[in-house]
Formats: C-alpha cells, sequence, structure tokens
C-alpha cells in the first residue's frame, strides 16, 4: 500500500525560520596548556637587563688510568698553587607579550558558551603567553639590543627585540660565549649519527650521556623527549622484557616512564615544544626563572569603542649549573619499533604528520 502523505500538515520544513535553534552554551579547547618547565621551575628576580650568576667546578685530582698522586715533603716551606676564580655567566631579559580589543557591540550582544568576550579573551590570551612563554624558554637565541625607540614604541621587528637564551642554547655556551669556561662548566651535547633497523635511540645512547653528565657531577632526574621518541623509548627491549601483562585487571602495560641505569632512576616525560630529533636530560634543581616583572594584565587607554588590554612579563632563564644539562641530538625516529631492535622482524609504526 503506498504511503499517503498528508499535505495540509504544518511539518518543520514549512516555517524553519520559526524554530529555535538549539546550541549548546558551552565552550569546548582540548588544546595542550601544560607548561611543565614555566610551571614548575623555582621563581627568582632579575635586577637588571642582563641577569648573572657564577659557577665553579673542581678538577678532578689526576687521571684515574694514569694517576699521579700529590703529597707534601717533610719540613718543606709551602708552594703556592695558582688559584682558579669562579665563572661569571649570564642570560638577557626576554619580554613576551599578548594583547586584545574587544569592541563595545561584541562585549554587548549574547554570546555561547561565554558570558562576557572580553573575559573570555583575556583568560585565552594569558594561556597562550604561558605557551609562548614555554616555547621561549626551549627554543629562544639570545640576540638584539634595543638602543632606541621602535616604530610606534614597540619592537618593529624581532632584531629590535631582547631575546634570551633558551635552555638548548645555554647547553651549547663554551668558551667562546663565556672566556672563563670549560669542560666541567659547560653543558653536554652529544650528536648522534649512524642507522639501525628500528632506531638509534636506544638505552646505551641515554646511558651515553648520563655518564658524561655523571663525570661533571650531575644528578639528573628528568628525561624529556617529543612524542614521537617517547614510543621509540616505550618500545625498548630490555633484558628480554618489554611489556607486562596483567590477566587480572586485564590490561597491557607498555610505557617506560622511569628508567633506572647505571647512573640512577630518571623519569621520562614528554613535551611537544620539543624538537622531534632531541632528547633532554636535566638535573633541575638548578634551573630557574628569573623576573624582571611579574605576569600583568593591563587595560589599555581607550581610542575606539572597543576595549583594549595587553598582559606582559619579563624573565629570563637561569641555569645555575650549566653542566646539569645534557642534549642529544640528531637522534633518528623515522620508524617506532616494538621489538628487539636488533630483530629485523620488528613491528614498525608509521609516523603520521602531527598537528601544532
Amino acid at each position: 500500500m503506498p504511503l499517503m502523505q498528508n499535505c495540509l500538515i504544518k511539518s518543520t520544513f514549512d516555517c524553519p525560520d520559526n524554530i529555535r535553534e538549539d546550541v549548546l552554551d558551552v565552550m569546548v579547547n582540548i588544546s595542550p596548556t601544560r607548561t611543565p618547565f614555566f610551571s614548575t621551575w623555582r621563581k627568582t628576580v632579575a635586577k637588571a637587563v642582563v641577569h648573572e650568576w657564577q659557577v665553579d667546578s673542581l678538577s678532578r685530582t689526576s687521571d684515574p688510568d694514569a694517576p699521579v698522586v700529590p703529597c707534601a715533603r717533610e719540613s718543606s716551606d709551602f708552594d703556592f698553587e695558582e688559584l682558579d676564580c669562579p665563572c661569571r655567566v649570564g642570560n638577557q631579559v626576554h619580554i613576551l607579550r599578548r594583547t586584545g580589543d574587544v569592541s563595545w557591540l561584541q562585549r554587548s550582544v549574547a554570546t555561547i558558551g561565554y558570558s562576557d568576550e572580553y573575559a573570555y579573551q583575556v583568560d585565552r590570551q594569558m594561556k597562550k603567553l604561558a605557551l609562548d612563554t614555554e616555547f621561549a624558554l626551549i627554543h629562544s637565541v639570545r640576540g638584539g639590543v634595543q638602543t632606541a625607540p621602535q616604530d610606534e614604541g614597540v619592537c618593529s621587528s624581532p632584531n629590535g627585540c631582547r631575546t634570551m637564551d633558551g635552555i638548548l642554547r645555554i647547553a651549547d655556551w663554551d668558551h667562546g660565549d663565556f672566556d672563563c669556561l670549560d669542560d666541567m662548566k659547560e653543558g653536554t651535547v652529544i650528536g648522534v649519527s649512524g642507522e639501525s633497523p628500528c632506531a638509534p635511540l636506544t638505552p646505551y645512547l641515554l646511558d651515553d650521556l648520563l655518564q658524561v653528565m655523571y663525570h661533571k657531577g650531575a644528578e639528573v632526574n628528568s628525561v624529556w623527549v617529543n612524542t614521537t621518541a617517547k614510543r621509540i623509548i616505550s618500545g625498548w627491549y630490555l633484558n628480554g622484557m618489554q611489556r607486562v601483562m596483567n590477566a587480572v585487571e586485564q590490561k597491557i602495560l607498555n610505557s617506560i616512564d622511569f628508567y633506572e641505569g647505571d647512573f640512577g632512576k630518571v623519569s621520562i616525560a614528554v613535551h611537544l615544544d620539543l624538537p622531534t630529533d632531541v632528547l633532554l636530560a636535566l638535573d633541575e634543581q638548578y634551573m630557574a626563572v628569573a623576573f624582571a616583572y611579574p605576569t600583568r594584565v593591563v587595560k589599555l587607554a581607550q581610542v575606539s569603542n572597543s576595549d583594549k588590554f595587553g598582559i606582559e612579563h619579563a624573565l629570563t632563564l637561569e641555569a645555575r649549573a650549566m653542566a646539569a644539562i645534557g642534549v642529544l641530538r640528531n637522534i633518528c625516529t623515522d620508524n617506532i619499533c616494538y621489538e628487539d631492535p636488533c630483530d629485523d622482524r620488528g613491528v614498525v609504526a608509521p609516523v603520521h604528520p602531527l598537528p601544532r
């Protein structure tokens, strides 16, 4: 029997403009806002454009493979030796800023998910400033000496702004940056080369880095990598054991969050702002963020029918011991292997483009 439609019945197709919209009064934003360095490192005060501190080190008595033991003769005069001075190093204060401008009409209309556009944008820009700061603490390179006012009172180009050295650059500080630095005071940077069936990032490479840092006095407590390198580390095949199966809870544990080797126990953590081919090892007790002035939210002068705001702080990275920083560079992350790295039959996962 054919379906008979009563065309006299009023339906949603007849008066679509008379139907109220159905929009959830919710705002969802799950973008990552984690800033582990900026949030957790010690906060100190910077009182000059160049924030300085001193570092020192003790050389070992002699080479243990060719030992020379010091001694003094009985009934002899004191022979005076040349004394070393501490090394004075420093970083430049870096101003970071976010701004916004919201019209009066936009603040007056009914919005979805929040009640006030101005308050929402201030909160959003605060989070973006924190992300900017976290990124700068890692990647910034010192540059720019602002010697004269720029266009309209702000920096007209990145070359006109003062920038600090981030932690990856501080790891590279050497005699060329500060005359008084030597091997015992400098950070440890190891460039990785070569290929393997899966990935050259192995426990042995990490142990190489930790060994050199240990000789300088660092007690590394954390290792930071990008998501891709974290997957590689979680696929390490150690002592014939990789995955832990729990039949009672019906779950498989396939993650390495702590690594305990010859030079102590370190946490393995993910940082989204690290380059994919870099591993960063830290003794974090020596890391600090020095503020010239704290974060300020300022309502700016009105010159139109809108409300303007600026959010700004000035700070620099304070690495009290560069020897507490270690970097593995150029690690291969083309493939992620879930089996023994020496076994060509390992399951290799493809690498997909990662959103930013």
